[in-house]
């Protein structure tokens, strides 16, 4: 009967200590969602470039989009009158965002969460559109996560964060996020830490608990950035947890009294 309790008890760690390991990589502990691109959208350009070509839209997207919606810019930067700039969310079904740039073809994406203007030209961003979010979550996020789902080269991404407590624009906070190359089948969640940016006209402190406005920008236009496909599944902020091993072991020392415990009162 011992021995029996005694194995009972260890296969009970061994399964809580996997189930505490893989709840901490999960969507459970993730912070605020931004987009998880589940609302269909498209835009392309061919047309030569320069001058820039632009094309813009705007999206309905409550419960994928902070917001409830999303803006959506593609310009075309360098590229013959046939060569293609695209832009998709949801593209077959898929829940992510997929920028393509075809041969030679130099551009950017811009996504634009402010609020349901209805609104999406670059020029038309409503800076107190999302109404005051804190980004922060009460101190339980401290970056913004990005899930690659694929990236052929290397690429800078973006990120412009505005205080809606300025309807004017002039307080914000931007910092740049280098995406490395990630295959197909292979996914990374890479973070963009809040500490990182540089803020105008405020603190990041005062920015990030009072956000109106969150811009994205998909940066191809360099030429180093030619032909860049990407596939994004989402942005979101995280959750600030206690280290998985510190959690683990206490978990696992928890259990261990109690396991005790009930082997004492069996025996």
């Amino acid at each position: 009967m011992r021995k029996y309790i005694w194995a009972n008890r260890q296969r009970m760690l061994a399964v809580t200590a996997a189930c505490l390991c893989m709840t901490f990589s999960s969507p459970l502990f993730a912070g605020i969602l931004i987009d998880d691109f589940g609302t269909n959208q498209e835009l392309e350009v061919i047309a030569i470039a320069p001058p820039t070509g632009e094309a813009s839209s705007f999206v309905a997207a409550p419960g994928d989009a902070i917001g409830g919606e999303r803006d959506l810019v593609v310009e075309k930067t360098t590229g013959g009158n046939t060569d293609r700039i695209r832009t998709r969310a949801n593209p077959d079904g898929n829940t992510l965002l997929r920028h393509s740039q075809e041969s030679g073809v130099q551009g950017r994406t811009v996504v634009i969460w402010d609020g349901p203007d209805g609104l999406p030209e670059l020029g038309d961003i409503d800076f107190t559109g999302l109404g005051g979010v804190d980004l922060l979550d009460g101190g339980n996020s401290d970056a913004f996560e990005i899930g690659v789902e694929f990236s052929d080269i290397d690429g800078p991404i973006h990120f412009t964060v505005y205080d809606a407590d300025d309807a004017g624009g002039g307080t914000f906070a931007t910092a740049t996020l280098v995406v490395s190359p990630v295959a197909f089948l292979d996914f990374e969640i890479m973070e963009l830490l809040f500490s990182s940016f540089s803020p105008t006209g405020g603190t990041l402190m005062d920015i990030f608990d009072s956000v109106g406005a969150i811009v994205m920008e998909i940066d191809g236009t360099a030429g180093d950035q030619t032909s860049w496909d990407l596939d994004l599944a989402f942005v979101r902020t995280n959750m600030v947890v206690p280290e998985p091993g510190t959690f683990v072991v206490w978990s696992l020392l928890g259990l261990s009294v109690c396991g005790w415990g009930r082997f004492r009162r069996r025996k």
